[in-house]
């Protein structure tokens, strides 16, 4: 299966990725990655290019959806690391507006997940 037709069934069936197995395009991987954090097709789109963007200009700061504690889904994350990161004063504060886990920043409790 050529990458186009895969990246053409994302939507209709996403395909859980495990460490394993081999893409050598990082723009397919990241969307692979995003749709299965519960991004729709669209949106995962447009924070690939956003990392893109961000690879081009050697930005360092990160996005919440490259770190191995966010936790949850769409409209509903959670950072795992929340002490560190300092997003809540207690574990039942550590919710993320979707706002934030969009926003290129620099966080304290950042730990890169498998990208």
């Amino acid at each position: 299966m050529t990458w186009l037709e895969r990246l053409k069934t994302i939507e209709q069936e996403p395909f859980i990725l495990k460490e394993s197995h081999s893409i050598d395009d990082l723009s397919q991987l990241r969307l692979t990655k995003f749709t299965n954090q519960g991004l729709n097709l669209k949106d995962a789109k447009e924070v690939t290019e956003r990392l893109e963007l961000r690879d081009i200009q050697k930005d360092d700061r990160i996005l919440c959806y490259e770190c191995k504690h966010l936790k949850g889904f769409t409209n509903s994350w959670r950072c795992g690391n929340w002490r560190s990161a300092e997003v809540g004063i207690k574990e039942s504060f550590s919710g993320l507006p979707n706002e934030i886990v969009n926003l290129l920043q620099r966080c304290n409790g950042f730990k890169k997940g498998y990208l």
